[in-house]
């Protein structure tokens, strides 16, 4: 796919939509992909749409994919959660897109990381040359948002990443499975 799929929110603090995406061939998507909550200047902002990825055969993404909170910007009120990334295959994986899934900055308290996951059900590489982000917001009156989980998952093949890995907040894992 080379078009732009867009579930963002645009009213003040309403929340990103699920995307989901299934082929059951290899799927090749170089468009962007936007799930993000929406900004509030009045009270908590929204919270990201989750972002489900699955290709029977392989999957080689370009594009960028965005899923995060939106930030509270008033008086008071809480960045919004990023919704979580997830891309399976049954064999191999390229990504070079930089993927974001970080919380929103809030007055009170800043919004949650989501995970971002990669995993290849069969044997085959994993690649990921782009950026991915799962930080937690920041706050400018309470605390800052908790960062989440970054996942590599193979099972019978290689993982290479050359990609940068953000993380930031006051929880961090990145995980690298190959079984």
């Amino acid at each position: 796919g080379n078009g732009a799929i867009d579930t963002s929110g645009s009213a003040d603090g309403q929340s990103g939509g699920f995307i989901k995406l299934y082929h059951s061939s290899s799927f090749f998507n170089n468009g962007t992909i936007n799930s993000a909550g929406a900004d509030s200047a009045t009270a908590t902002a929204g919270s990201g749409g989750q972002v489900e990825i699955q290709a029977e055969y392989n999957f080689e993404n370009t594009g960028t994919i965005t899923t995060s909170g939106g930030a509270a910007t008033g008086s008071a009120g809480h960045g919004g959660h990023a919704g979580g990334i997830s891309i399976r295959a049954n064999f191999a994986m390229n990504n070079s897109g930089n993927l974001t899934a970080s919380g929103g900055d809030g007055i009170d308290r800043g919004g949650y990381g989501a995970e971002i996951s990669f995993r290849i059900i069969n044997a085959g590489d994993l690649r990921n040359s782009g950026d991915l982000d799962t930080s937690g917001g920041n706050a400018t009156g309470g605390d800052g948002g908790k960062s989440c989980h970054v996942v590599f998952d193979v099972a019978g093949g290689g993982i290479i990443n050359s990609g940068n890995i953000t993380t930031n907040g006051y929880e961090w894992s990145a995980e690298m499975e190959n079984i």
